[in-house]
């Protein structure tokens, strides 16, 4: 349930930083082919830190022609995941 709730987080994120509601969006969805610009990303990014209270790692988020909404909410599962076992030491 936790890759549900990200997606449409990430879903709302991108229509909102897009201004468009009726954006019809799924995980393979390609940033680029929104339109998006590197600062509206980094500024979905800042959201998903915040909410999710974890650090992505620049490595991590290489923004380019092939980078989808799933593989966005595959990092964020990933990170969240790696948080939670780190306090669980």
């Amino acid at each position: 349930m936790k890759e549900n709730h990200i997606t449409e987080f990430l879903y709302t994120l991108v229509k909102t930083e897009m201004e468009d509601d009726s954006l019809s969006l799924t995980p393979n969805t390609k940033i680029e082919s929104l339109g998006m610009n590197s600062i509206s990303f980094i500024k979905i990014l800042v959201e998903v830190e915040g909410k999710y209270d974890i650090e992505l790692d620049d490595e991590e988020l290489d923004f380019d022609e092939s980078t989808s909404i799933g593989d966005l909410v595959g990092i964020v599962i990933n990170r969240i995941s790696k948080v939670e076992n780190l306090t669980l030491l």
